[in-house]
């Protein structure tokens, strides 16, 4: 089987890792260095570096014996990860989007992203209004004071907890920000009781959000929706604890959706 290069100007390298990648997953029983090398027309002492590569970031293995390479359990994992992410969003969207038209406000979708030790955006619904609160897709909230990553650490097991808080700076952004473990573990105990977290401008004042955790089919939390808004429509004592009732619902029945699914 020959493997097409892409387009030029590209990192030949990297280029070379991707479709070494690529061909072992279209082969199983393992593939010798001298049948990836004629593949991608590269050199075998080339393909040996690669493949050494791949191997030493856990993308691949070598059987000592016959001298083959596959590919890891860490592709899968990846593609894994990338379909149930795609899931949970089909899942979700019908719930946020009932979400945002009954606050009229942004409604945010995150996943745990173990290696940032935060949440990551992956989708969301934008409010109606002109001025309103958006995120970037892939942006990492700051995990002391957004609630979007706090609804979904207040229900790790103490241990994860304290790995991930271990060490961990409490900036100061406002005069609401948590700036201690003592402060932050007595919140994430709040947000277990009542089942939803929330941001009283503890990053940014002027921003409100309230956020409810999903669960996956183990009972393991790896999610979270977010409601977020200005104060200039947000009652932090009138409105705060209603946004959080309504995406705690909001999260349940993602959760029984998307549990049900898979």
């Amino acid at each position: 089987m020959e493997i097409k290069s892409g387009r030029e100007g590209g990192v030949p390298g990297l280029s070379r890792g991707l479709l070494a990648l690529e061909y072992l997953c279209k082969h199983e029983g393992g593939v010798r260095i001298s049948t990836l090398a004629e593949a991608l027309h590269v050199p075998d002492n080339t393909m040996m570096r690669v493949m050494a590569t791949l191997c030493d970031h856990g993308y691949a293995t070598r059987d000592e014996e016959t001298l083959g390479y596959t590919a890891s359990r860490k592709v899968l994992s990846i593609a894994r990860r990338l379909a149930e992410d795609r899931q949970l969003v089909d899942c979700a969207l019908p719930s946020m989007r009932e979400l945002c038209a009954l606050t009229e406000e942004t409604v945010v979708l995150a996943v745990w992203d173990q290696a940032a030790k935060s949440a990551v955006i992956i989708e969301q619904v934008p409010s109606p209004h002109t001025f309103r609160f958006v995120c970037d897709y892939g942006h990492h909230p700051r995990l002391h004071v957004s609630s979007c990553p706090k609804a979904i650490v207040a229900f790790f097991p103490d241990e994860e907890r304290d790995r991930i808080l271990k060490g961990y700076k409490f900036r100061r952004f406002t005069g609401t920000t948590l700036t201690s473990r003592k402060a932050f573990e007595k919140e994430l105990a709040s947000i277990r009781q009542r089942g939803y977290a929330l941001d009283r401008e503890e990053e940014m004042e002027g921003m409100l959000c309230a956020s409810g955790p999903i669960f996956n089919c183990d009972g393991g939390v790896f999610a979270s929706v977010t409601v977020t808004g200005p104060r200039t429509r947000i009652d932090p004592k009138r409105d705060l604890s209603r946004f959080g009732e309504a995406v705690k619902a909001c999260t349940e029945a993602i959760t029984a959706k998307y549990t049900n699914s898979m």
